[in-house]
């Protein structure tokens, strides 16, 4: 059986948000998978996605990877708002009911203690 690459699952959720069966549970384990990421193999999976799915991967990254979020927002800056589940108020640039990352859930203090630990990619 053959597993996805950390970047690909990190695209590939942002890319279909309303597949992914709960934003609560990927709470626990999303931050490890986006440590785990490299920048440039993330860039690579959303190479020839649509500026929608970049916008996503920006925002999901903002809280965990704020390095990689600022390389996607500024190589495909959002036109428009973009959606990570049913229409809900807006808030951080994304609406919907589904955007637990970029808001900052994962402090700067939770980052730096994981860089810490695991080296900084």
């Amino acid at each position: 059986m053959r597993s996805l690459a950390p970047e690909s699952a990190v695209v590939q959720m942002a890319a279909q948000p309303r597949e992914v069966p709960s934003w609560q549970s990927a709470a626990e384990w999303l931050p490890e998978l986006v440590y785990e990421s490299d920048r440039g193999r993330v860039l690579g999976e959303l190479g020839g996605r649509r500026a929608s799915t970049w916008a996503r991967t920006g925002y999901l990254l903002q809280g965990m990877r704020p390095d990689v979020a600022e390389v996607i927002m500024g190589a495909s800056p959002p036109a428009s708002k973009v959606r990570f589940g049913p229409r809900a108020p807006s808030f951080s640039g994304a609406s919907g009911t589904h955007a637990p990352f970029g808001g900052g859930i994962f402090s700067c203090r939770q980052r730096e203690a994981k860089e810490a630990q695991r080296g900084f990619r």
